[in-house]
Order: structure tokens, then C-alpha cells, then sequence
């Protein structure tokens, strides 16, 4: 059975410069121990290392960034609260098909929007990357305008945030009234039976017009 080398730093020893195979004072500011063992006791100044394994009891900090360019990153259950990944747009992903566990969407402003005569009216200069947060007493109308139409082919969003279990039924897109259709049908939109409170996201699509062929919708219920 082969053998290796190994070297272990003590608390607060200045540390050592040394070759993968005798350990022997250099002038390099790195080295590698691909088939040597690292164990690092206390407090340790390395420039470089390249190993196999990295093996802490402590806290590994790093100051400048982290970069995984293989393999797989594992955490323990909830090691990472939600606080740590608040507005950095992060997404997280599982390895079935990966399917998305936590898309952030934190990033933006939110503005309180008011339902007058049973429509809210948005203009998009001025909410764009904004969530729209309305108390609405039964389904609503949206009149948006000033969407952008530079692009004939384009996709906007608009976030509602919903403190009531009502949501937008019909749109008005710069002046035109749009069809809606929903994922799993229109007809079936509708809140959770357990609900407080929900989202919808609506989706302005843009295809080879300055007017949206359609707009999307979803209704993504909280309790």
C-alpha cells in the first residue's frame, strides 16, 4: 500500500513553504499535494492549494470568492437560511430534472396600486420592476400603458400581489384590449381553497406587432 506525506499546522504557526513530496523550504507562494494530506489546525496564510480533499472542523472563509468548476456542492438540511440569498436573484435548483426549488425575486421596488371603479391602472413608466400590491374587492381590470413597442418581439411581466382573494380577469394593453388565457386554462384560475393571500403574474407577449398577441397569466396562491 502506498504512503504519503503529510504536514499539520499547530495554532497560529507561521506557516511553512513546502513541496508535495519532502516538505522543504521553497520560494514558490504554492504548491500541490494531490496525493498528500493538509491538515490545518488553526489559523493558516495559503496562497494556493491544490488537493483532493479539503478537511475542516472549522470555519473555511472565503474573502475574495468561491468558485466550483465540477462536481457537486451539498449542504447540510437548512444550513443556508434564506436571509444569506435575500435579493441576490439567486436560483437554487434539486438534481431531479432540475427542477427549480427557489427562484428569488426580491430585486425591485413595490408600490401600492388602487382599484378605481373596479380597474387598476398602471403606468409602465413608472412601475416597471415594481410589485403592484392592491387590496381588490372582487375581480379587477388592468389598463396599462406606455408598454414598450420597439421590440416586436418581446415578453413584459407585471407582479400583483393580491391581500385579497381576488385577482385580474381582463386587460388593456396602451389602449387595446388584449385576450388573457392562463397555464392549466383561464377558466380554471383560481385561488387555493386554504388562500390568504396570492400573486399573479401577468405576461405581455409581443410577436411581430406593436400590439401583444395575448397575455398570460398565473395566480400563485399563499397561506
Amino acid at each position: 500500500m502506498a504512503s504519503y506525506p503529510s504536514i499539520t499546522f499547530a495554532n497560529n504557526e507561521t506557516t511553512p513553504i513546502f513541496n508535495s513530496n519532502t516538505f522543504q523550504t521553497k520560494t514558490n507562494q504554492s504548491d500541490n499535494v494531490t496525493t498528500s494530506s493538509l491538515n490545518v489546525l488553526g489559523p493558516s496564510n495559503l496562497n494556493t492549494v491544490n488537493t483532493n480533499t479539503i478537511t475542516s472542523s472549522g470555519l473555511i472563509r472565503a474573502n475574495n470568492g468561491l468558485n466550483v468548476t465540477g462536481g457537486t456542492v451539498s449542504f447540510v438540511n437548512n444550513a443556508i437560511p434564506i436571509t444569506a440569498v435575500n435579493g441576490v436573484n439567486t436560483r437554487i435548483t434539486t438534481a431531479e430534472s432540475n427542477i427549480v426549488k427557489l427562484q428569488n425575486a426580491t430585486s425591485g421596488s413595490s408600490a401600492t396600486g388602487t382599484i378605481t371603479t373596479n380597474t387598476l391602472t398602471i403606468d409602465y413608466n413608472t412601475n416597471a420592476n415594481q410589485t403592484i400590491i392592491v387590496v381588490p374587492t372582487a375581480n379587477f381590470s388592468i389598463n396599462i400603458s406606455n408598454v414598450p413597442t420597439s421590440s416586436l418581439y418581446a415578453i413584459y411581466t407585471i407582479t400583483i400581489l393580491l391581500n385579497a382573494k381576488f385577482f385580474c380577469n381582463s386587460i388593456i394593453v396602451n389602449g387595446t384590449s388584449i385576450s388573457m388565457n392562463a397555464f392549466g386554462g383561464f377558466a380554471n384560475l383560481a385561488f387555493n381553497a386554504s388562500a390568504t393571500t396570492g400573486f399573479q403574474r401577468l405576461y405581455i407577449i409581443f410577436a411581430g406587432s406593436t400590439t401583444p398577441v395575448k397575455v398570460t397569466t398565473e395566480l400563485i396562491s399563499i397561506w
